[in-house]
């Protein structure tokens, strides 16, 4: 099941001066969202944290226009989705001042060991997918007790969007060919529609709950 981003995503590479449009286009728009609400945010740790999710996907759009041999692509965008994480996490810290328990350290210091020795083996990018999304995952729902219960209600989601998020990556693993043998289409565009969708709605609720601790 091998997977290597951006070369495995499921959209047939143009012979244009854009490799995969669909896929960048789509990104492109999460981009400029994501832009745009990190200049609305006034809070710096809101700020920076729709700053470095605009960057993440800034780095995903080019990756989707140009293809680099080697592994670069897939490093820097795994970095930056790091950065997403821990931005993500100051930002909560700063709005709750929550204390930092054993636990939830332990836990995401676990993460970060499997997350680092997985992203060292060449043959288990779709298993770094995975272990980039939980450490996000555990940021949010690690310290769910000290958000505001409207921040609960809107992110009950998150963990089935992002299991069928990871769903849709391993579709794309294991069936790309046989999809693509039966009818020819950018079926990775579906990754980046979901990516929109749960960008956009982070944005606007950071963005909400900044606004809620201004009043």
């Amino acid at each position: 099941m091998s997977y290597t981003f951006p070369f495995d995503t499921c959209e047939v590479p143009s012979l244009g001066s854009v490799a995969q449009p669909t896929s960048a286009m789509i990104n492109g728009i999460s981009t400029l969202v994501l832009v745009g609400a990190s200049m609305y945010a006034t809070l710096p740790a809101v700020r920076t944290t729709l700053g470095t999710y605009a960057l993440f996907e800034a780095w995903h759009t080019w990756s989707h226009m140009i293809h680099i041999s080697g592994p670069s692509q897939k490093r820097v965008v795994h970095v930056l989705g790091l950065l997403m994480a821990f931005a993500t996490l100051w930002m909560i810290q700063s709005l709750t001042n929550a204390p930092m328990d054993a636990m939830f350290t332990g836990v995401l210091f676990s993460l970060l060991l499997v997350d680092f020795a997985i992203t060292l083996s060449s043959k288990m990018d779709i298993v770094g997918i995975a272990t980039g999304l939980s450490i996000f995952v555990w940021i949010v729902c690690g310290r769910w007790k000290y958000l505001p219960l409207y921040v609960q209600q809107s992110l009950i989601y998150i963990v089935p969007a992002v299991g069928f998020l990871l769903l849709l990556f391993v579709n794309e693993a294991v069936n790309c060919k046989k999809m693509q043998g039966i009818y020819v289409f950018p079926y990775h565009a579906a990754i980046e529609v979901v990516g929109l969708v749960l960008f956009t709605w982070l944005a606007y609720l950071w963005l909400l709950w900044e606004s809620r601790i201004r009043v």
